[in-house]
Protein backbone atom coordinates (compact mmCIF):
# COMPACT_ATOMS: atom_id res chain seq x y z
CA UNK A 1 0.00 0.00 0.00
CA UNK A 2 1.35 3.45 -0.96
CA UNK A 3 1.40 5.82 1.98
CA UNK A 4 0.61 9.55 1.88
CA UNK A 5 4.23 10.57 2.28
CA UNK A 6 5.23 8.26 -0.59
CA UNK A 7 2.55 9.84 -2.82
CA UNK A 8 3.84 13.30 -1.84
CA UNK A 9 7.41 12.35 -2.78
CA UNK A 10 6.31 10.89 -6.12
CA UNK A 11 4.21 13.97 -6.88
CA UNK A 12 7.12 16.29 -6.10
CA UNK A 13 9.47 14.48 -8.47
CA UNK A 14 6.84 14.22 -11.20
CA UNK A 15 6.35 17.99 -11.14
CA UNK A 16 10.07 18.76 -10.99
CA UNK A 17 11.45 16.90 -13.98
CA UNK A 18 14.94 18.40 -13.74
CA UNK A 19 15.27 17.23 -10.15
CA UNK A 20 14.14 13.70 -11.03
CA UNK A 21 16.40 13.29 -14.06
CA UNK A 22 19.49 14.80 -12.47
CA UNK A 23 19.00 12.60 -9.41
CA UNK A 24 18.85 9.56 -11.72
CA UNK A 25 22.12 10.62 -13.37
CA UNK A 26 23.79 11.19 -10.00
CA UNK A 27 22.43 7.89 -8.69
CA UNK A 28 23.82 5.92 -11.62
CA UNK A 29 27.21 7.59 -11.42
CA UNK A 30 27.38 7.04 -7.66
CA UNK A 31 26.75 3.33 -8.14
CA UNK A 32 29.92 3.33 -10.23
CA UNK A 33 31.84 5.59 -7.88
CA UNK A 34 30.71 3.56 -4.87
CA UNK A 35 31.96 0.38 -6.53
CA UNK A 36 35.54 1.64 -6.69
CA UNK A 37 35.80 3.92 -3.63
CA UNK A 38 36.56 1.16 -1.08
CA UNK A 39 38.75 -0.67 -3.62
CA UNK A 40 41.11 2.15 -4.53
CA UNK A 41 43.11 2.07 -1.26
CA UNK A 42 43.37 -1.70 -1.59
CA UNK A 43 44.56 -1.39 -5.21
CA UNK A 44 47.19 1.13 -4.15
CA UNK A 45 48.34 -1.15 -1.32
CA UNK A 46 48.83 -4.05 -3.75
CA UNK A 47 51.16 -1.77 -5.72
CA UNK A 48 53.26 -1.24 -2.61
CA UNK A 49 51.88 2.13 -1.53
CA UNK A 50 52.39 3.20 2.06
CA UNK A 51 49.56 4.71 4.09
CA UNK A 52 51.03 8.15 3.39
CA UNK A 53 51.03 7.44 -0.35
CA UNK A 54 47.41 6.27 -0.17
CA UNK A 55 46.67 9.63 1.44
CA UNK A 56 48.52 11.41 -1.39
CA UNK A 57 46.44 9.56 -3.99
CA UNK A 58 43.25 10.76 -2.28
CA UNK A 59 44.71 14.25 -1.94
CA UNK A 60 45.48 14.47 -5.67
CA UNK A 61 41.72 14.35 -6.32
CA UNK A 62 41.07 17.09 -3.79
CA UNK A 63 43.84 19.36 -5.14
CA UNK A 64 42.52 19.58 -8.69
CA UNK A 65 38.91 19.72 -7.53
CA UNK A 66 39.64 22.50 -5.08
CA UNK A 67 41.61 24.55 -7.59
CA UNK A 68 38.84 24.43 -10.20
CA UNK A 69 35.53 24.10 -8.36
CA UNK A 70 35.03 27.84 -7.88
CA UNK A 71 35.88 28.94 -11.46
CA UNK A 72 33.91 26.02 -12.90
CA UNK A 73 30.95 26.94 -10.69
CA UNK A 74 31.12 30.51 -12.00
CA UNK A 75 31.49 29.15 -15.55
CA UNK A 76 28.22 27.24 -15.12
CA UNK A 77 26.56 30.61 -14.37
CA UNK A 78 27.72 31.80 -17.79
CA UNK A 79 27.62 28.89 -20.24
CA UNK A 80 24.89 26.91 -18.46
CA UNK A 81 24.60 23.93 -16.14
CA UNK A 82 24.20 21.25 -18.82
CA UNK A 83 27.55 21.69 -20.61
CA UNK A 84 29.46 21.42 -17.33
CA UNK A 85 27.54 18.29 -16.35
CA UNK A 86 28.15 16.67 -19.75
CA UNK A 87 31.89 17.43 -19.76
CA UNK A 88 32.26 16.21 -16.20
CA UNK A 89 30.45 12.90 -16.65
CA UNK A 90 32.30 12.15 -19.90
CA UNK A 91 35.60 12.64 -18.10
CA UNK A 92 34.46 10.49 -15.19
CA UNK A 93 33.73 7.62 -17.57
CA UNK A 94 37.12 7.78 -19.27
CA UNK A 95 39.23 8.08 -16.14
CA UNK A 96 37.26 5.55 -14.09
CA UNK A 97 37.87 2.91 -16.76
CA UNK A 98 41.56 3.83 -16.95
CA UNK A 99 42.15 2.66 -13.37
CA UNK A 100 41.87 -0.91 -14.66
CA UNK A 101 45.00 -0.32 -16.75
CA UNK A 102 47.10 1.33 -14.03
CA UNK A 103 50.27 -0.46 -12.91
CA UNK A 104 51.91 1.98 -10.47
CA UNK A 105 50.93 4.47 -7.80
CA UNK A 106 51.93 7.47 -9.93
CA UNK A 107 49.33 6.53 -12.51
CA UNK A 108 46.77 6.26 -9.72
CA UNK A 109 47.69 9.74 -8.53
CA UNK A 110 47.31 11.14 -12.06
CA UNK A 111 43.94 9.48 -12.63
CA UNK A 112 42.59 10.68 -9.29
CA UNK A 113 43.74 14.19 -10.17
CA UNK A 114 41.83 13.97 -13.47
CA UNK A 115 38.75 12.80 -11.57
CA UNK A 116 39.05 15.90 -9.42
CA UNK A 117 38.73 18.05 -12.53
CA UNK A 118 35.60 16.14 -13.53
CA UNK A 119 34.14 16.56 -10.05
CA UNK A 120 34.72 20.31 -10.25
CA UNK A 121 32.65 20.32 -13.45
CA UNK A 122 29.76 18.30 -12.05
CA UNK A 123 28.97 19.27 -8.47
CA UNK A 124 28.61 23.08 -8.44
CA UNK A 125 26.52 22.85 -11.62
CA UNK A 126 24.39 20.01 -10.21
CA UNK A 127 23.69 21.82 -6.93
CA UNK A 128 22.90 25.07 -8.75
CA UNK A 129 20.60 23.35 -11.27
CA UNK A 130 18.61 21.76 -8.44
CA UNK A 131 18.32 25.12 -6.66
CA UNK A 132 17.30 26.84 -9.92
CA UNK A 133 14.53 24.31 -10.54
CA UNK A 134 12.48 24.69 -7.32
CA UNK A 135 11.01 27.40 -5.11
CA UNK A 136 12.62 28.63 -1.90
CA UNK A 137 10.22 26.60 0.24
CA UNK A 138 11.14 23.39 -1.62
CA UNK A 139 14.93 23.66 -1.55
CA UNK A 140 15.52 21.55 1.51
CA UNK A 141 13.48 18.71 0.05
CA UNK A 142 15.12 19.03 -3.38
CA UNK A 143 18.60 19.01 -1.86
CA UNK A 144 17.54 16.02 0.22
CA UNK A 145 16.68 14.15 -2.98
CA UNK A 146 20.04 15.10 -4.49
CA UNK A 147 21.77 13.75 -1.40
CA UNK A 148 19.53 10.67 -1.38
CA UNK A 149 20.50 9.84 -4.97
CA UNK A 150 24.13 9.99 -3.88
CA UNK A 151 23.50 7.84 -0.81
CA UNK A 152 21.47 5.21 -2.65
CA UNK A 153 24.16 4.91 -5.30
CA UNK A 154 26.81 4.54 -2.63
CA UNK A 155 24.55 2.03 -0.88
CA UNK A 156 24.55 -0.41 -3.78
CA UNK A 157 27.94 0.38 -5.27
CA UNK A 158 30.43 -0.70 -2.58
CA UNK A 159 28.89 -4.13 -1.97
CA UNK A 160 28.58 -4.74 -5.71
CA UNK A 161 32.16 -3.65 -6.25
CA UNK A 162 33.43 -5.80 -3.39
CA UNK A 163 31.67 -8.88 -4.75
CA UNK A 164 33.01 -8.27 -8.27
CA UNK A 165 36.52 -7.81 -6.90
CA UNK A 166 36.37 -11.02 -4.87
CA UNK A 167 35.01 -12.97 -7.87
CA UNK A 168 36.79 -11.48 -10.86
CA UNK A 169 39.65 -9.30 -9.63
CA UNK A 170 40.09 -5.62 -8.92
CA UNK A 171 40.10 -4.40 -12.55
CA UNK A 172 36.51 -5.38 -13.43
CA UNK A 173 34.74 -2.95 -11.03
CA UNK A 174 36.71 -0.03 -12.51
CA UNK A 175 35.74 -0.95 -16.07
CA UNK A 176 32.05 -1.32 -15.20
CA UNK A 177 32.17 1.94 -13.26
CA UNK A 178 33.51 3.76 -16.32
CA UNK A 179 30.78 2.36 -18.55
CA UNK A 180 28.01 3.36 -16.15
CA UNK A 181 29.32 6.87 -15.57
CA UNK A 182 30.25 7.51 -19.19
CA UNK A 183 26.67 6.86 -20.32
CA UNK A 184 25.17 9.69 -18.26
CA UNK A 185 25.92 12.60 -20.67
CA UNK A 186 23.37 11.18 -23.12
CA UNK A 187 20.62 11.35 -20.49
CA UNK A 188 21.61 14.90 -19.55
CA UNK A 189 21.85 16.09 -23.16
CA UNK A 190 18.50 14.69 -24.23
CA UNK A 191 16.32 15.10 -21.15
CA UNK A 192 17.38 17.86 -18.73
CA UNK A 193 16.27 21.47 -19.30
CA UNK A 194 18.84 24.24 -19.06
CA UNK A 195 18.10 26.69 -16.21
CA UNK A 196 20.53 29.47 -17.19
CA UNK A 197 18.31 31.29 -19.67
CA UNK A 198 20.97 33.66 -21.04
CA UNK A 199 23.73 31.05 -21.29
CA UNK A 200 26.63 32.04 -23.58
CA UNK A 201 28.65 29.70 -25.80
CA UNK A 202 31.89 28.56 -24.19
CA UNK A 203 34.14 30.16 -26.81
CA UNK A 204 32.75 33.63 -26.23
CA UNK A 205 33.37 33.59 -22.48
CA UNK A 206 36.48 31.56 -21.91
CA UNK A 207 38.72 34.58 -22.43
CA UNK A 208 37.23 36.31 -19.39
CA UNK A 209 38.38 33.40 -17.23
CA UNK A 210 41.86 33.01 -18.70
CA UNK A 211 42.65 36.66 -18.03
CA UNK A 212 42.01 36.45 -14.29
CA UNK A 213 44.45 35.26 -11.65
CA UNK A 214 43.34 33.14 -8.74
CA UNK A 215 44.35 35.96 -6.39
CA UNK A 216 42.01 38.34 -8.20
CA UNK A 217 39.15 35.91 -7.69
CA UNK A 218 39.98 35.49 -4.01
CA UNK A 219 40.03 39.23 -3.37
CA UNK A 220 36.80 39.86 -5.31
CA UNK A 221 35.01 36.95 -3.65
CA UNK A 222 36.11 38.03 -0.18
CA UNK A 223 34.84 41.57 -0.73
CA UNK A 224 31.57 40.31 -2.18
CA UNK A 225 30.87 38.01 0.75
CA UNK A 226 31.99 40.61 3.30
CA UNK A 227 29.40 43.04 1.92
CA UNK A 228 26.62 40.45 2.06
CA UNK A 229 23.97 41.07 4.72
CA UNK A 230 24.56 37.53 6.00
CA UNK A 231 28.34 37.60 5.71
CA UNK A 232 28.87 36.08 9.16
CA UNK A 233 26.67 33.13 8.25
CA UNK A 234 28.48 32.59 4.95
CA UNK A 235 31.96 32.81 6.47
CA UNK A 236 30.98 30.39 9.24
CA UNK A 237 29.58 27.90 6.67
CA UNK A 238 32.81 28.05 4.69
CA UNK A 239 35.05 27.69 7.77
CA UNK A 240 32.94 24.86 9.17
CA UNK A 241 32.94 23.17 5.75
CA UNK A 242 36.73 23.17 5.77
CA UNK A 243 37.08 21.82 9.33
CA UNK A 244 34.33 19.22 8.93
CA UNK A 245 35.72 17.82 5.68
CA UNK A 246 39.33 17.93 6.89
CA UNK A 247 38.30 15.88 9.91
CA UNK A 248 36.36 13.36 7.81
CA UNK A 249 39.13 13.08 5.23
CA UNK A 250 41.62 12.13 7.95
CA UNK A 251 40.02 8.69 8.15
CA UNK A 252 37.64 7.99 5.24
CA UNK A 253 40.25 7.03 2.57
CA UNK A 254 42.16 4.86 5.06
CA UNK A 255 39.18 3.18 6.74
CA UNK A 256 39.13 0.18 4.36
CA UNK A 257 42.80 -0.49 5.15
CA UNK A 258 42.23 -0.07 8.89
CA UNK A 259 39.42 -2.62 9.08
CA UNK A 260 41.26 -5.02 6.80
CA UNK A 261 44.33 -4.92 9.03
CA UNK A 262 42.50 -4.86 12.35
CA UNK A 263 39.73 -7.41 11.85
CA UNK A 264 40.66 -9.06 8.55
CA UNK A 265 37.59 -7.73 6.76
CA UNK A 266 37.12 -8.89 3.16
CA UNK A 267 36.36 -6.54 0.28
CA UNK A 268 32.73 -7.71 0.39
CA UNK A 269 32.45 -6.89 4.12
CA UNK A 270 34.01 -3.47 3.60
CA UNK A 271 31.57 -2.89 0.77
CA UNK A 272 28.64 -3.88 3.00
CA UNK A 273 29.76 -1.35 5.62
CA UNK A 274 29.72 1.47 3.07
CA UNK A 275 26.39 0.12 1.81
CA UNK A 276 24.98 0.40 5.33
CA UNK A 277 26.09 4.03 5.47
CA UNK A 278 24.48 4.65 2.09
CA UNK A 279 21.23 3.01 3.18
CA UNK A 280 20.99 5.20 6.25
CA UNK A 281 21.81 8.29 4.21
CA UNK A 282 19.16 7.47 1.61
CA UNK A 283 16.51 7.24 4.32
CA UNK A 284 17.57 10.25 6.38
CA UNK A 285 18.36 12.82 3.66
CA UNK A 286 14.86 13.42 2.24
CA UNK A 287 13.43 13.47 5.77
CA UNK A 288 16.10 15.95 6.83
CA UNK A 289 15.41 18.04 3.73
CA UNK A 290 11.70 18.20 4.58
CA UNK A 291 12.61 19.13 8.14
CA UNK A 292 14.83 21.97 6.93
CA UNK A 293 11.87 23.35 4.93
CA UNK A 294 9.63 23.21 8.02
CA UNK A 295 11.73 24.21 11.03
CA UNK A 296 14.58 26.04 9.33
CA UNK A 297 18.13 25.37 8.19
CA UNK A 298 20.16 26.00 11.34
CA UNK A 299 18.88 23.27 13.67
CA UNK A 300 19.51 20.29 11.33
CA UNK A 301 22.96 21.64 10.42
CA UNK A 302 24.09 22.04 14.03
CA UNK A 303 22.58 18.80 15.31
CA UNK A 304 23.98 16.83 12.38
CA UNK A 305 27.49 18.15 12.99
CA UNK A 306 27.29 17.46 16.72
CA UNK A 307 26.05 13.91 16.13
CA UNK A 308 28.82 13.19 13.60
CA UNK A 309 31.50 14.16 16.08
CA UNK A 310 30.11 12.00 18.86
CA UNK A 311 29.59 8.95 16.65
CA UNK A 312 33.13 8.99 15.26
CA UNK A 313 34.66 7.77 18.52
CA UNK A 314 33.10 4.26 18.43
CA UNK A 315 35.15 3.54 15.30
CA UNK A 316 38.14 3.06 17.60
CA UNK A 317 36.46 0.04 19.18
CA UNK A 318 35.61 -1.94 16.03
CA UNK A 319 36.28 -5.62 16.76
CA UNK A 320 34.22 -7.44 14.11
CA UNK A 321 32.57 -6.97 10.75
CA UNK A 322 29.21 -6.54 12.51
CA UNK A 323 30.71 -3.70 14.59
CA UNK A 324 32.04 -2.04 11.45
CA UNK A 325 28.76 -2.26 9.54
CA UNK A 326 26.65 -1.10 12.49
CA UNK A 327 28.86 1.82 13.52
CA UNK A 328 29.29 3.15 9.98
CA UNK A 329 25.56 2.92 9.42
CA UNK A 330 24.66 4.78 12.62
CA UNK A 331 27.37 7.38 12.07
CA UNK A 332 25.99 8.24 8.60
CA UNK A 333 22.93 9.93 10.17
CA UNK A 334 24.92 13.06 11.05
CA UNK A 335 26.09 14.09 7.60
CA UNK A 336 22.77 13.04 6.07
CA UNK A 337 20.97 15.39 8.45
CA UNK A 338 23.17 18.46 7.95
CA UNK A 339 23.95 18.35 4.23
CA UNK A 340 20.51 19.11 2.67
CA UNK A 341 19.98 22.02 5.07
CA UNK A 342 23.43 23.43 4.27
CA UNK A 343 22.80 23.37 0.52
CA UNK A 344 19.34 24.86 1.02
CA UNK A 345 20.82 27.66 3.13
CA UNK A 346 23.33 28.50 0.41
CA UNK A 347 20.49 28.55 -2.12
CA UNK A 348 18.50 30.92 0.12
CA UNK A 349 21.24 33.55 0.25
CA UNK A 350 22.47 33.34 -3.36
CA UNK A 351 21.62 35.45 -6.37
CA UNK A 352 20.51 33.01 -9.09
CA UNK A 353 22.95 34.68 -11.50
CA UNK A 354 25.84 33.77 -9.18
CA UNK A 355 24.54 30.58 -7.63
CA UNK A 356 27.05 28.30 -9.32
CA UNK A 357 29.90 30.44 -8.03
CA UNK A 358 28.60 30.39 -4.45
CA UNK A 359 28.24 26.60 -4.49
CA UNK A 360 31.73 26.48 -5.97
CA UNK A 361 33.08 28.57 -3.10
CA UNK A 362 31.48 26.29 -0.54
CA UNK A 363 32.86 23.23 -2.28
CA UNK A 364 36.25 24.94 -2.47
CA UNK A 365 36.31 25.34 1.31
CA UNK A 366 35.22 21.71 1.69
CA UNK A 367 37.78 20.65 -0.90
CA UNK A 368 40.60 22.29 1.02
CA UNK A 369 39.70 20.00 3.89
CA UNK A 370 39.70 16.95 1.62
CA UNK A 371 43.00 18.12 0.10
CA UNK A 372 44.82 18.32 3.42
CA UNK A 373 42.98 15.61 5.34
CA UNK A 374 44.00 12.38 3.56
CA UNK A 375 47.75 13.02 3.50
CA UNK A 376 47.64 14.18 7.12
CA UNK A 377 45.67 11.08 8.08
CA UNK A 378 48.12 8.87 6.18
CA UNK A 379 51.10 10.36 8.01
CA UNK A 380 49.36 10.00 11.38
CA UNK A 381 48.44 6.39 10.54
CA UNK A 382 52.03 5.52 9.59
CA UNK A 383 53.48 7.19 12.71
CA UNK A 384 50.87 6.66 15.45
CA UNK A 385 48.12 4.38 14.15
CA UNK A 386 44.53 5.08 13.07
CA UNK A 387 43.08 5.66 16.55
CA UNK A 388 44.61 9.16 16.86
CA UNK A 389 43.03 10.14 13.54
CA UNK A 390 39.62 9.07 14.85
CA UNK A 391 40.04 11.26 17.93
CA UNK A 392 41.11 14.28 15.86
CA UNK A 393 38.15 13.72 13.54
CA UNK A 394 35.72 13.68 16.46
CA UNK A 395 37.16 16.85 17.99
CA UNK A 396 37.18 18.69 14.65
CA UNK A 397 33.59 17.78 13.88
CA UNK A 398 32.41 18.89 17.31
CA UNK A 399 34.24 22.18 16.74
CA UNK A 400 32.21 22.78 13.58
CA UNK A 401 29.00 22.30 15.58
CA UNK A 402 30.10 25.01 18.02
CA UNK A 403 31.07 27.43 15.22
CA UNK A 404 27.76 26.92 13.44
CA UNK A 405 25.66 27.23 16.61
CA UNK A 406 27.27 30.55 17.48
CA UNK A 407 27.30 32.15 14.04
CA UNK A 408 24.54 30.84 11.75
CA UNK A 409 21.47 32.98 11.16
CA UNK A 410 18.25 31.37 10.00
CA UNK A 411 17.54 32.01 6.29
CA UNK A 412 14.29 30.19 5.62
CA UNK A 413 11.67 32.79 6.51
CA UNK A 414 13.33 36.10 5.72
CA UNK A 415 14.84 36.63 2.28
CA UNK A 416 17.77 39.01 2.61
CA UNK A 417 19.82 40.98 0.12
CA UNK A 418 21.72 38.50 -2.03
CA UNK A 419 25.37 38.36 -3.04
Amino acid sequence: MVRGRDIEYISFLRHHRNVLLLCIAIFMSMIGFGMIFPLLPTLASTMGASKTEVGIIATSFAVTRTMLVRPFGALSDRIGRKPMLIYGFLGYGVFMSSFALAHDIYTLMFLRAMQGICSACVWPAASALIADSVTARERGRAMGYLGMSTSVGLMFGPAFGGILKDLYGVQIPFLICGIITGSMPLLIKMSIDETVLDAKPLGRKISSFSGRSIFGWIIDDYREIKNHTLSRTLFSIFIAGFIFNFAYALIEPLLPIFVTEKIGASATEVGLAFTAAGLVGSIVRPIAGDLADKIGRKTPIVIGSLYSGIMTLPLIYIRSSADMIGIMGVRAVGWAMSDPATLALLSDVSDERKRGKLFGLYQLSSGLGWMLGPITGGIIYDLRGAELSFIITAVGTLLTAIILFKNLEETLEVRRKNV
